[in-house]
């Protein structure tokens, strides 16, 4: 929400930030790190041979999502600012745009294709890296075309309906611009 707030604040003029390069090579660094300590520290919490600490497990637990979604507000900051480089390049790539505007579906069918999968295991799954690729392509592929589903039925069509809906609102608020406009011109060349 503060992100959105400071993009408004950027977007109307009102907030101007100029950020040094040493900050900005900061900011990545930092941004990296909380991304990268959010995914990978938890191979350290859920190692069999170590001893839990709370010291450790419940900041962790704590403050891991945060730290993850602060790494990335930094890369959308910076690439609304222009300075993304290679990285608004790649998060701007055509090919996105379809996983784009399908994520609020995936967001929303994930949990349903992991959990039709899990529970229609009838044996114990000995696991294996080869049994977690196939399963995480698997689980990938089966979401997005569920979400492709639901935007297909249920998005996509809602959508129309709402820009049909107001469009009919933009046009006469044209309409009557033009028609000022007309009687103004009209007004003039009578004088």
């Amino acid at each position: 929400m503060a992100l959105g707030y400071v993009l408004f604040k950027l977007k109307q003029g009102e907030l101007i930030l100029k950020l040094s390069r040493a900050r900005l090579w900061a900011g990545w660094l930092i941004s990296v790190f909380f991304i990268l300590f959010s995914v990978l520290f938890i191979t350290v919490l859920m190692d069999p041979t170590r001893e839990p600490s709370r010291w450790v497990n419940i900041p962790y637990m704590i403050f891991h999502r945060h730290l993850f979604a602060l790494g990335f507000v930094w890369i959308i900051l910076i690439c609304t600012l222009g300075h993304g480089g290679w990285v608004n390049q790649f998060l701007s790539w055509s090919v996105l745009i379809p996983f784009a505007r399908l994520s609020y579906g995936a967001y929303l069918t994930h949990m349903l294709v992991q959990f039709l999968e899990s529970y229609s295991q009838r044996a114990p799954v000995h696991l294996s890296l080869p049994y977690l690729w196939y399963h995480a392509f698997a689980d990938f592929t089966l979401t997005y075309l569920a979400s492709a589903a639901l935007y297909l039925t249920v998005e996509g069509p809602f959508a129309n309906i709402t820009t049909w809906c107001f469009e009919g609102q933009k046009h006469s608020k044209e309409d009557e611009e033009e028609n000022q406009t007309e009687m103004s011109v009209r007004q003039t060349n009578t004088t």
